[in-house]
């Protein structure tokens, strides 16, 4: 009987140990993998108009060629999804090779100064398997914010949209910027005639 308990504990463990083996290599691969792609720009700053030169460097270390779709994404820093720019290109990889992709993005030259980022999803199927981030700036449009009042009086205490004919008018404008200047055509709507 123990000889019986022996002999299929044997072969238990004689058939079990590939499995887990090539479970562990896979999981190491994995590991190992994903330590092999590097996403670099040209630089770290930009402006407006200018071109994202960004180079992807990916190596194979699974013991097959894989063929992996990258995906390419610019988007602002603080936005969750990526949207902008959206680049794809397939590749295909024997063991062990190496290889280069590039991609090039034309920044707006309309697009607001800030914190923006490039992104590269390696996606094997349906399964995205890694993903690189890297930061970089903008220096674009600069944000105006502005507030434009209409008040009954000159310290624009309380501001309003209709007023009595005749009454005298204060305009009070609050900004982000020092020094503002502003020019104003106030229209009639009754007979259409603009007033500077």
């Amino acid at each position: 009987m123990f000889k019986k308990y022996l002999t299929i504990l044997f072969l238990s463990v004689l058939f079990l140990t590939p499995i887990l083996k090539i479970n562990a290599q896979n999981n190491t691969n994995d590991k190992v993998f994903l330590k092999q792609i590097s996403l670099k720009t040209d630089k770290e700053s930009y402006r407006a108009g200018m071109t994202i030169h960004t180079v992807v460097l990916l190596r194979n270390e699974f013991f097959e060629f894989k063929k992996w779709k990258i995906n390419y994404y610019f988007s602002a820093q603080n936005e969750k999804d990526f949207a902008d720019f959206i680049q794809t290109k397939d590749i295909i990889l024997n063991s062990g090779e190496r290889k280069q992709l590039k991609f090039d993005s034309q920044i707006p030259k309309d697009i607001p100064e800030g914190d923006y980022k490039v992104m590269i999803e390696i996606v094997d199927g349906d399964k995205i398997i890694a993903q690189r981030v890297k930061s970089l700036k903008i220096k674009g449009l600069k944000s105006l914010n502005m507030d434009f009042l209409i008040c009954h009086d000159k310290e624009c205490v309380k501001s309003d949209s209709v007023f009595p004919l005749g009454e005298k008018i204060y305009f009070k404008v609050n900004s982000n910027v020092q020094n503002l200047k502003i020019k104003a055509k106030i229209k009639n709507t009754k007979n259409n005639k603009e007033e500077n």
